[in-house]
């Protein structure tokens, strides 16, 4: 209603000073420039504001890995992490098999209360989901893959008593070869249901799409059946194949460099398959110069996803560590940040177990990153006609720069080029009644530090006389080009998503 009611407002004035302005006359009535010459508009960046954009920003954790587990009651859960979640985008669920899926069909999203009031409360505090399903139990203090997967006569083994001395030493933690035809099939059947309920963009913002090995599913440490290079290419291919054949509409990911190596994964996966990547370990020597070097390969082409490295120690000492240059927890979020910053990493991990730490030890970080990294879209500049004519063409002008760090993934095959550069005509209720598209300004291509000029034709036909606002935004064209895209400008009025820029005579 304070929207409708603004806009009104704004017509009402600029009516008035329409109805008293002769084009021959160039007045200036009140802040309104009459004129038949196109208007130049410089807009000043909204620099600090928390923009809650898609596949970037702070990343709070939900997770059920080394010695945390998923049963914590939700309601406790959102009172001890509300601070944090103030800061973030997206909310992050790893955990295992097991839990989502306890009994063949019974799964989490549908028959556990907690769960579905845990991802209800993410959704409330405005952030998106992302999920990892693991399979391996090493690093997790249950058994990760149902049981009812070994009943069904899927080939496996246990994790001997004692190797994992993180956690509890429980004899009966048992986990499938990946290679087994059993476990194929019903980790098919769980995916194609995880895609049912979270291959939604509007719930969703990527999903983890090759969870095997240590880590809680980062790749590496896989045990197999049979170990040739043929068999590891074979499942690769299979379970990639299964995360892409059935989430069409959200980005899969994969950690690259893990046991396959760089060069396997690319030809298999990221150049074929179209997946995005994640790097777990930032901040540690886990991160090493080769990846270092992928990751400035990949910049502007996938976008990629951050994780710090998981220090040992929950608690406000420093940490355990055999890098010589960590000597306190500061140290660990510096070097955690200058590698995702560096690296152009569009996220990074503000964990439940460290994300108070990160707001008391490291508050500057936390708020570099909401303001750097990503990707942080405005128009520096924009020409526009004051005055249309049914029937005539007119040239609009437009300079765009991304003031963040990373990148929007508009050019990932799941989102085809879905965001696009529009303008359009708003009426007194704040709807477009004419949208024009500018598909050659490309936001995927947009990086830090350069500016991305265009000029574009357009013309008023259809449009019924009257006066209109001019307004800007980065719509989604699955979405009947509605806005989809937060932009950082400052001072300028929002209407339904559309930045307004400043009235407008059709004839």
């Amino acid at each position: 209603m304070k929207n409708k009611l603004s806009v009104c407002l704004l017509f009402l004035t600029w009516s008035l000073a329409l109805q008293g302005c002769g084009e021959e006359e160039n007045k200036v009535v009140g802040l309104t420039h009459i004129a038949v010459e196109p208007e130049v508009i410089r807009i000043e960046e909204d620099s600090t504001s928390l923009l809650r954009n898609p596949c970037m920003g702070w990343t709070l954790y939900k997770e059920s890995f080394h010695n945390l587990s998923m049963s914590e009651d939700a309601d406790k859960y959102w009172a001890n992490n509300d601070a944090a979640a103030k800061y973030a985008s997206i909310f992050y669920i790893r955990a295992p098999w097991a839990f989502f899926e306890p009994e063949e069909g019974k799964y989490a999203w549908i028959y556990n209360d907690n769960y579905k009031k845990l991802i209800q409360g993410a959704i409330d505090r405005g952030l998106k989901l992302v999920i990892r399903v693991f399979s391996d139990g090493y690093d997790c203090y249950m058994q990760a893959t149902p049981n009812y997967v070994r009943e069904a006569g899927c080939e496996g083994y246990y994790i001997p008593d004692g190797l994992v001395i993180w956690y509890f030493n429980d004899p009966e933690r048992w986990t499938p070869y990946p290679d087994d035809p059993v476990f194929k099939e019903k980790i098919t059947k769980f995916v194609q249901a995880l895609a049912l309920e979270y291959d939604n963009p509007d719930v969703t913002d990527y999903v983890d799409a090759f969870n095997l090995g240590k880590g809680g599913g980062e790749g590496w440490g896989i045990t197999w059946k049979n170990a040739s290079q043929a068999n590891r290419e074979s499942v690769m291919e299979w379970y990639t194949d299964m995360y892409a054949d059935n989430f069409k509409k959200v980005l899969p990911v994969m950690c690259f460099d893990q046991d396959y190596g760089y060069t396997t994964e690319k030809r298999i996966v990221f150049d074929r398959k179209g997946f995005s990547a994640r790097r777990d370990g930032l901040g540690s020597s886990h991160f090493n110069s080769n990846q270092k070097s992928y990751a400035n390969k990949m910049y502007g082409k996938l976008p990629l996803f951050g994780e710090g490295f998981a220090w040992p120690g929950y608690d406000p000492s420093p940490p355990t560590a055999t890098d010589s240059y960590i000597k306190t927890w500061r140290d660990c979020y510096e070097r955690t940040f200058e590698h995702a910053f560096q690296y152009h990493f569009n996220t990074m991990d503000l964990r439940d177990t460290r994300a108070d730490d990160w707001l008391s030890v490291a508050p500057d970080l936390v708020d570099k990153f909401i303001r750097k990294g990503g990707y942080r879209f405005h128009p520096s500049e924009i020409t526009l006609p004051t005055e249309l004519t049914s029937g005539q063409d007119f040239n609009i002008e437009h300079n765009w720069e991304n003031t963040g760090n990373g990148y929007l993934p508009n050019n990932m095959p799941n989102w085809n080029y879905k965001y696009q550069t529009a303008f359009a005509l708003l009426n007194q209720a704040g709807e477009a009644v004419k949208i024009w598209v500018d598909e050659a300004a490309e936001p995927s291509q947009w990086l830090n530090g350069q500016s991305y000029p265009y000029q574009f034709t357009i013309n008023s036909n259809e449009v019924p006389t009257g006066v209109y606002q001019w307004a800007v935004a980065i719509v989604d064209k699955t979405k009947n080009n509605t806005p989809g895209i937060k932009l950082a400008i400052n001072e300028k009025e929002i209407v339904n998503g559309w930045t307004v820029l400043m009235p407008v005579n059709v004839k």
